[in-house]
């Protein structure tokens, strides 16, 4: 081999050993890690998505720190265990990005599914003639290490096992909230009472209130209908389908002796001045006077010439379902004067769940 040959040799070695050395060291300052902070590439998108016009730079950031954080905490401990770190990574991007955690989440949810292509949920309408899912929660008890335990009692007039309810609870301290909790709720059949637990919850709180959501392609397959809504917010796979209005649960027990009373108001509408022949006072349900809750429904009606009650709907819910059936099923017994016209008479009504103080 020519002396000129091994001098060209030499040099491509050389070029070749910096190289690699250049791309070692790239490799770990990519690699490398702070103790607060981890450098994250963004994710990458389908190549039909903009965007500039699909998510908004701020977003993009939000969800960039929101992925780094969740790295950090899963490669300093090995691990990433969902209830532990979740509501901590929630937090973290929220205080820097001054939003809510509701709202971190909202934005990762939208980013992940442009990102996987997932299309938007399209508005779903349920059938007016649906059953109305109708679910109690009777009893909620705060067990050792922060678990909750609810009784659920499913009065849905329809002979079929309710497709998952996600129960998502939120959690206070007085009136600060620090946190949520779900709750799945599964196979529960017809008129059947179960109880169901959550994992321990690291929050100290003292305050609950909750709200049931169901998957909405399932309802509409089932045939059934929400009391609280119609159809699915834009983008929503589910919808609300029955909600728990906050409670003390440890001071939760009253101090005034009260007694229970269901108030019905005056009569609106075209049948506003007819005599009422018969008049029915909804029950207070147990599961409300236990825990001393309180709800106002407004029910529009439609009255026959005879006299009857021959349609009823939930012109403005109380929130609860036991309190809007328990009122619309008495509206069905009352009867009125009858008239010589022919057509049918409206009217709305409200009728006040409510406690009174006895001296």
């Amino acid at each position: 081999m020519s002396k000129r040959n091994l001098i060209s040799i030499t040099v491509i070695l050389l070029i070749c050993i910096i190289a690699i050395l250049l791309i070692y060291a790239s490799s770990k300052k990519t690699e490398k890690l702070s103790t607060s902070e981890i450098q994250y590439q963004s994710q990458s998108f389908p190549s039909n998505i903009t965007r500039k016009e699909d998510i908004s730079t701020r977003n993009q950031q939000i969800y960039d720190y929101l992925q780094s954080r969740w790295d950090f905490y899963e490669k300093r401990n090995g691990i990433y265990i969902p209830e532990e770190h979740d509501d901590i990574v929630l937090s973290e991007t929220a205080n820097k990005f001054d939003i809510t955690k509701d709202e971190v989440f909202k934005i990762f949810d939208k980013i992940e599914k442009i990102r996987l292509g997932i299309k938007p949920k399209e508005k779903i309408s349920l059938d007016v003639e649906n059953i109305s899912v109708n679910i109690i929660i009777q009893k909620i008890n705060l067990l050792p290490n922060n678990i909750l335990e609810i009784t659920i009692e499913n009065k849905t007039k329809k002979p079929i096992t309710l497709p998952i309810i996600n129960l998502t609870f939120d959690l206070y301290q007085g009136t600060t909230n620090v946190g949520h909790q779900i709750v799945w709720i599964e196979n529960l059949g017809y008129m059947e009472i179960k109880t169901y637990k959550s994992l321990s919850i690291r929050h100290n709180f003292d305050t609950i209130q909750a709200t049931g959501y169901m998957n909405i392609d399932k309802m509409k397959a089932m045939k059934l209908k929400s009391i609280i809504q119609a159809s699915n917010d834009p983008g929503e796979t589910v919808i609300p389908i029955f909600r728990f209005p906050r409670r003390d649960l440890i001071y939760g027990k009253r101090k005034i002796k009260e007694q229970k009373k269901v108030l019905p108001q005056r009569i609106k509408g075209s049948i506003a001045g007819r005599g009422i022949l018969r008049s029915i006072e909804p029950e207070y349900p147990a599961w409300a006077e236990a825990s001393g809750m309180k709800g106002e429904v407004e029910l529009k009606f439609w009255v026959t010439p005879a006299g009857e009650v021959s349609e009823v709907e939930v012109w403005k819910t109380s929130g609860w379902s036991g309190f809007d059936i328990s009122a619309a099923d008495v509206l069905m017994r009352w009867r009125f004067e009858p008239i010589e016209e022919r057509e049918r008479q409206w009217g709305i009504i409200s009728f006040v769940f409510e406690f009174e103080k006895v001296k």
